[in-house]
């Protein structure tokens, strides 16, 4: 073979440049310089991000900074807890640390827990008992990479109330009254005491809003339903008859596709779709809020600069909130992200994908300055795709947000938990520049 034959081929099958790799087959006690592990498994990538991370914290101090470069396999990274990366992990101007898929491979960063052990129950039902699920517990179910139903009434469409409680007489004029925001009268058998009623959830849909309530207390006599926190607008002040639906009771379970937890005995229940079968099919649920946060203290002059993330996908995200907090804004603002960041600068998140999300898929909140979000997939998502700046107004130059991009992304398939959200929301943030993005498939805007 000639020479330059040779050298070609050497190229082609040559490992991509990279200081560092990860693999799901990896170990964290080797030192993460090998693609593979060597013939011997004496050495090869690290198994997790994380020991990634906190490896190239060590070598970046002791050199001169250069472009560093962290490859991942292709395949499931479980994270046991949210990947932090704070200023220390940053590059520099010229010099960016990226994070990025090894080529043609697809790096998964999941935030959720794989459910296996499932039994056939005579009624065609499947079940398995999670003996964590009261500190453990998770509001979303994903079978084979789609979303799954968490136990609904009625199962499309909506009920209607029969008005405000009792003693509200006129919502509108009421508006300073608290019990005008904390229930309504309901029809017939709408509602009723279940067993699990303090699990149960009630969703009102407002004019550009919803709000999601836990129940204090239902009369059946009166029938009245009181809630545990309050909603934004009185109950009844659009239309006195508005639109609810009710989520997560056992008795709620009645439809292929849907599921529902015990909380208190641990018993996961669901029905299978047609063909599903046991032990052949991927099921996950999300123990995470938050999968990655760049975290800093922009008030105090630190930042996380110049990182890059290319071609990673970040999956698996919850919701999770107190119940006495008031879970109603437009565009579901109290929602964070499933990828979250704080004083970033310079960051580029390129070809990644945000999926199975339980809010927003990505916020770049306060203090974030010049980032380029570009050619990622943001779906799936609980209620909207990519958040820009804060809610407040801030005159501080460190934590104003503006200047950044996002570009060519395709964001859809939003507002499954909070119908509110939007595709792209922009706060007190200005001069950014939002181009070319296909955003469909979302319940609000």
């Amino acid at each position: 073979m000639p020479v330059a034959a040779l050298f070609l081929a050497s190229l082609l099958n040559a490992e991509p440049a990279a200081d560092l790799y990860v693999a799901p087959n990896g170990n964290d006690t080797w030192t993460g310089k090998l693609a593979a592990p060597n013939p011997a498994a004496t050495d090869g990538p690290f198994a997790t991000p994380a020991r990634a991370r906190d490896a190239l914290r060590a070598v970046m101090t002791a050199e001169k900074p250069r472009p560093w470069r962290v490859l991942l396999r292709g395949g499931v990274y479980p994270l046991g807890e949210t990947l932090v990366f704070g200023p220390e992990d940053s590059g520099r101007e010229g010099n960016p640390v990226t994070w990025a898929a090894y080529p043609g491979e697809k790096p998964i960063l999941s935030g959720g827990r794989s459910i296996t052990g499932w039994r056939k129950e005579a009624d065609g039902s499947w079940s398995v008992t999670l003996p964590d699920a009261a500190q453990h517990g998770f509001n979303q179910l994903f079978v084979n990479g789609a979303r799954r139903t968490r136990a609904r009434q009625p199962n499309t469409g909506y009920l209607r109330t029969a008005g405000p409680l009792p003693e509200i007489k006129d919502p509108q004029k009421e508006r300073d009254n608290t019990a005008s925001r904390l229930g309504f009268t309901y029809r017939g058998d709408d509602l009723t005491t279940w067993p699990d009623l303090d699990e149960v959830n009630v969703v009102l849909y407002y004019d550009w809003s919803t709000s999601r309530h836990w129940i204090r207390a239902l009369d059946p006599g009166a029938r009245t339903v009181r809630f545990v926190n309050p909603t934004g607008w009185p109950v009844c002040f659009w239309e006195r008859e508005q639109r609810f639906h009710l989520e997560n009771a056992r008795a709620f379970l009645d439809s292929p596709g849907e599921w529902y937890l015990d909380r208190k005995s641990g018993v996961l229940t669901y029905l299978p779709l047609p063909g599903e079968e046991p032990g052949k099919v991927d099921v996950v649920a999300p123990r995470l809020r938050r999968l990655v946060e760049l975290r800093c203290d922009p008030a105090g002059g630190k930042f996380v600069d110049n990182l890059r993330f290319e071609g990673l996908s970040f999956q698996h995200a919850g919701w999770q909130f107190e119940r006495t907090q008031q879970l109603e804004a437009q565009a579901a603002a109290y929602c964070t992200g499933a990828v979250w960041g704080q004083g970033v600068r310079n960051a580029r998140f390129i070809g990644c994908e945000i999926a199975h999300a339980g809010e927003y898929g990505l916020w770049l909140e306060s203090g974030c300055q010049g980032n380029v979000i570009r050619h990622c997939e943001i779906h799936d998502l609980g209620a909207g795709g990519v958040r820009l700046g804060a809610e407040g107004f801030t005159d501080q130059p460190n934590l104003i947000s503006r200047y950044n991009q996002v570009d060519n992304c395709f964001i859809h398939d939003a507002g499954h938990v909070f119908p509110d959200g939007v595709g792209i929301w922009v706060g007190h943030s200005s001069d950014n520049q939002l181009t070319h993005n296909d955003i469909c498939d979302i319940v609000y805007s």
